[in-house]
C-alpha cells in the first residue's frame, strides 16, 4: 500500500502511517485469499476488474463485505476504488453496539463484584438494598433505580438512587397504586411471574400507565429483576432499572442480569441468617445471663468444679459461709 485516502481509512479503522507499506494481503479475510489472487491474475492478463467482491479485516477483527473495482493499473500500480460502502455504515454501527454491549457486560460483572463484597459487610436489609441500588449509578445510559415490594395492594419503595434528575420518584408516588393492579405492569409482572422483564424500547411499550410519562422524562429502556427470599424461591420485591437509551440485549448479558438478581438473593438470606444468628446469641446471653442470677442469689450454698476439680462458681451464701470471697477461691 503506497497512498490511502481518509474513507478507505474509515473503512479499515485504521490510522494512515500504520497501513502505509503494510501489504494488503494482512487485510484480507483468510478465506478470501484465493479470490484476490484471481484478481491479481486478471491484473496481469490485462482483464477490466470490476465490482469484485471481497471480505476485509477490520482493525477491531471484524469482517467487512464489500465491492471495489480498478480504476488504474500502470507501473505496477494498482489503484483501486471500493464500493458499496453504506455496507460498512451498518457494520459500523453493529460493531460499536457490539462494543457498547462488550463495556454493558463488563459493568455488570462489576456489579456482581461489588454485591460480594456488600454481603459480606452488611447486616441490615435496608442498608443492603439501598447500597444495591446505588451500584447502578455509574453504568453507561443509567438514570434511575429503585426497588418496590407490594404490600396492601400498592407498590412500596423500599430503595432508590441517590441522585434522581428525571424526577422518577414523583412519577412513581403518582402511579403505585395503578401499578399494583395492572397485570402487564412490568413491576408487578416482575415480582408476580418472578422473572426477569426487559422493555428494550418504552416507545413501543403503552400498556402501563406509568411508561409514558418516564418517556416523556428521556427514560428509553426497562429493566426489571425479581427480588427473591432464597428460602423460599418467592419474590417480595423487584429492582427496577431506567436507561436513557433503547438497546436489544442479548443473552449473555440477559444471564449477568440474572446472576445479580440471584446475588441479591443470597445477599438478603445472609444478612436474616446473621439476624438469627444475632438474635439467637442474644437469646442465650439473655438465659446465661437470668442462670446466672439466680445461682448467685440462691439461698443454698452452690460451689461448682471443673472435671480438674477446680472451683469455677462460689455464690454469695458460700462466700458467707465460708468467710471467703468468691475472687479468692475461683480456680
Amino acid at each position: 500500500i503506497v497512498d490511502i485516502n481518509l474513507a478507505s481509512l474509515k473503512l479499515m479503522g485504521y490510522e494512515k502511517e500504520e497501513m502505509l507499506h503494510t501489504s494488503i494481503a494482512q487485510y484480507i479475510d483468510t478465506h478470501h485469499s484465493e479470490h484476490w489472487n484471481q484478481c491479481l491474475a486478471h491484473l496481469h492478463s490485462h482483464e477490466q476488474v470490476e465490482n469484485f467482491k471481497l471480505s476485509l479485516i477490520h482493525k477491531n477483527g471484524m469482517k467487512i463485505e464489500t465491492r471495489f473495482h480498478v480504476l488504474e493499473h500502470t507501473n505496477g500500480i494498482i489503484k483501486i476504488e471500493f464500493k458499496d460502502i453504506d455496507t460498512y455504515i451498518n457494520n459500523e454501527l453493529i460493531l460499536t453496539k457490539m462494543l457498547e454491549l462488550e463495556r454493558f457486560t463488563k459493568e455488570l460483572i462489576y456489579v456482581q463484584s461489588k454485591i460480594n463484597e456488600i454481603i459480606v459487610t452488611t447486616t441490615s436489609r435496608m442498608t443492603f438494598l439501598e447500597e444495591i441500588v446505588s451500584l447502578f449509578e455509574d453504568i453507561n445510559h443509567f438514570s434511575y433505580a429503585y426497588i418496590a415490594t407490594i404490600e396492601d395492594d400498592k407498590l412500596t419503595l423500599l430503595a432508590q438512587s441517590s441522585h434522581d434528575s428525571l424526577d422518577a420518584k414523583k412519577i412513581y408516588n403518582q402511579h403505585h397504586t395503578i401499578m399494583s393492579h395492572q397485570t402487564d405492569c412490568p413491576i408487578s409482572e416482575s415480582i408476580l411471574r418472578q422473572k426477569i422483564i426487559v422493555i428494550e424500547d418504552l416507545n413501543t411499550f403503552k400498556t402501563c400507565n406509568m411508561n409514558e410519562p418516564f418517556v416523556a422524562q428521556g427514560i428509553q429502556s426497562m429493566i426489571v429483576l425479581p427480588i427473591r427470599q432464597r428460602s423460599t424461591q418467592r419474590a417480595f420485591g423487584a429492582l427496577n432499572l431506567l436507561f436513557s437509551k433503547v438497546f436489544k440485549l442479548e443473552q449473555e448479558t440477559l444471564r449477568q442480569f440474572e446472576n445479580i438478581s440471584d446475588l441479591i438473593a443470597l445477599g438478603l438470606q445472609s444478612i436474616d441468617d446473621k439476624h438469627a444468628k444475632h438474635v439467637l446469641q442474644m437469646q442465650l446471653r439473655q438465659e446465661r445471663d437470668f442462670m446466672d442470677n439466680v445461682l448467685e442469689n440462691a439461698g443454698v450454698i452452690i460451689l461448682v468444679l471443673n472435671k480438674e476439680g477446680a472451683i469455677i462458681r462460689f455464690n454469695k451464701k458460700a462466700e458467707e459461709f465460708t468467710g471467703y470471697s468468691a475472687s479468692e477461691v475461683i480456680g
